[in-house]
């Protein structure tokens, strides 16, 4: 049902139910208010009710719309149900707040769904219509398409079109949606994990909505800094080099300085000034362009950045980011010192909450190996207690311990340490005889992966290996980070439910970011290590490290 201006109310009374699925078509993929551009906005909604569909046009640039009215009082009226369902949920739930939509109590997302049932195939929903609820769910959108091209527009212009021309194929993704909800619920292997899933999403939607806030003058003077420094390295390659060149032509450094490469990898092992000067060189653009300038231009306008959360964006069930990718912040060093940049609100301080050591006391606890166990078990230094067992640095036991969950050869591992490829044999033969549960561990996980089609993790999640794209020697590592991002996962939404006062800003990896009330971190960091730390499921000792600041780079250790 297109609905127009003159059947608004007929419409409006037929939304009845307590559960909406609801879907937007807009002017374009960002909410948010931007520096190089304005925020996206709605340009119509499709929703069905019980038997009801119909397509509401909102701001199409041809064709009528519903009044203004009209639409403030559809909003009202979504404001009153309880759960919002979609493909991509809360897409439509961040690009409707401009127009006054509240947060939902709930939201489901098939998109998560289709994640847990299988995250190598395809999360699109005319895809996944077509593969699991049969016919040709695709045909209104073929025929849209063409329409689209027709008119020299793009996929996501549809709203240039008049509403009538779009309200089949929206119409159809609501019913769609509503179809795959129904056919996951029935199929999946856990459909708990599916309802936990779907509150992690909501969560990661409205930490995107909340964002986090950038400091503009810290911002300026580190783009400054990094453009000056970047146009001095420049000056000392180029007398060194003797004339012009291109740091970051390849083709120019492997001339100059007779390399089969330009790496990172090769400069960094070559100890040469040169390199070392090129490394440097790169370190301070990469802070000028990966960073403080695409920080500039996605932050709105009261200087915050809505960074994107996927709950989808990896096969090892971790989230990733985008828009700016958060979750890629550098290590704070000489060339980076981004997270400077980011400062909690007015009357508010930064708590993170860091799992220590993540990795290896998951392998500890899936390996069940008995030196690894007494380690953790004794409250000693991993890195350190396996550096003395090795005869080896801190730093170098550090290196084998994470480079060992990632199944790294003698090759990368003697190029990471800097030593010959003999030596580095001699470490990882002799860290397999010191822990045996961790190589027994990788070829049982490598084993079931390939004999069974999936591994499990402790939560009941499955990361699969029946396709051609997933290969079952990363199963061990797989397990490990999926266990990890399990972890996470679950603490967050226990923390929101039980310490809704510390609002989640940011996931980096095992890491959580909290906005709270200056006067109160120290009343409410020890609530949040006590719920981190309590995993009962785990049968090594899980441990959380808190540190707390105005700026994510000026940050104290809290006891």
């Amino acid at each position: 049902m297109l609905v127009t201006r003159e059947n608004f109310e007929q419409a409006l009374s037929q939304i009845t139910s307590d559960s909406l699925v609801v879907d937007t078509e807009t002017t374009g993929l960002h909410p948010y208010w931007r520096r190089k551009a304005p925020a996206d906005k709605a340009g119509g909604i499709a929703i069905k009710s019980d038997a009801f569909v119909g397509y509401f046009p909102v701001r199409h640039a041809g064709g009528q719309n519903i009044e203004q009215g009209q639409y403030a009082r559809l909003i009202e009226r979504m404001n009153e149900v309880t759960t919002i369902v979609n493909h991509n949920t809360m897409f439509d739930v961040n690009m409707l707040a401009q127009d006054g939509l509240d947060r939902p109590g709930r939201t489901v997302d098939t998109m998560v769904g289709l994640h847990l049932m299988n995250e190598n195939g395809s999360k699109k929903l005319k895809v996944a219509a077509d593969k699991y609820l049969g016919g040709d769910s695709s045909k209104e959108e073929h025929g849209l398409h063409q329409l689209l091209r027709t008119n020299g527009l793009m996929v996501n212009q549809m709203w240039r079109l008049a509403p009538g021309q779009v309200a089949p194929y929206a119409c159809q993704d609501v019913i769609l949606a509503e179809r795959l909800d129904a056919y996951l619920r029935e199929k999946l292997y856990t459909p708990r994990l599916y309802d936990e899933l779907n509150s992690f999403a909501q969560m990661l939607g409205d930490m995107e909505y909340t964002g986090i806030k950038v400091d503009v003058a810290t911002l300026t003077a580190l783009a400054n800094e990094a453009e000056a420094e970047a146009s001095a390295s420049l000056k000392r390659i180029e007398a060194m080099a003797g004339g012009p060149i291109n740091p970051n032509s390849s083709g120019q450094v492997r001339y100059w300085l007779h390399t089969p490469d330009a790496t990172e990898e090769t400069l960094s092992a070559m100890k040469d000034p040169r390199a070392d000067e090129i490394l440097t060189y790169k370190a301070w653009r990469k802070a000028c362009d990966s960073y403080y300038g695409p920080y500039r231009e996605w932050m709105d306008e009261n200087h915050v950045i809505h960074a994107g959360f996927n709950p989808c964006g990896t096969v090892s069930g971790r989230i990733s980011s985008s828009d700016p990718n958060l979750t890629a912040v550098p290590r704070m060093s000489t060339e980076y010192k981004v997270k400077k940049v980011f400062h909690a609100r007015p009357g508010k301080r930064f708590l993170e909450a860091d799992y220590s050591q993540a990795e290896v006391r998951m392998a500890a606890h899936y390996t069940q190996d008995a030196r690894l166990k007494e380690i953790f078990a004794s409250g000693q230094d991993l890195h350190s207690a396996v550096a003395a067992d090795m005869g080896v640095s801190r730093q170098v036991g550090k290196t084998i311990n994470l480079s060992i969950l990632y199944g790294i050869g003698a090759k990368r591992l003697g190029i990471s340490l800097g030593v010959p490829k003999r030596k580095a044999q001699e470490y990882l033969d002799t860290y397999n005889t010191n822990f045996p549960g961790i190589k027994k561990m990788m070829r049982k996980a490598e084993g079931v992966a390939s004999e069974r089609g999936y591994i499990q993790m402790y939560s009941g999640r499955r990361r699969h290996f029946n396709c051609a794209d997933a290969d079952p020697k990363d199963a061990f590592n797989n397990i490990i980070q999926g266990g990890i991002g399990e972890m996470v996962r679950r603490t967050m939404v226990k923390l929101r439910r039980t310490i809704p006062e510390a609002v989640c800003v940011l996931q980096v990896h095992d890491s959580l970011m909290f906005e709270v009330d200056e006067d109160r971190v120290g009343e409410i960091a020890p609530d949040i290590r006590k719920l981190m730390e309590d995993q009962p499921w785990c049968t090594c000792p899980v441990k959380v490290d808190m540190k707390t600041g105005q700026s994510w780079g000026d940050m104290k250790e809290v006891k």
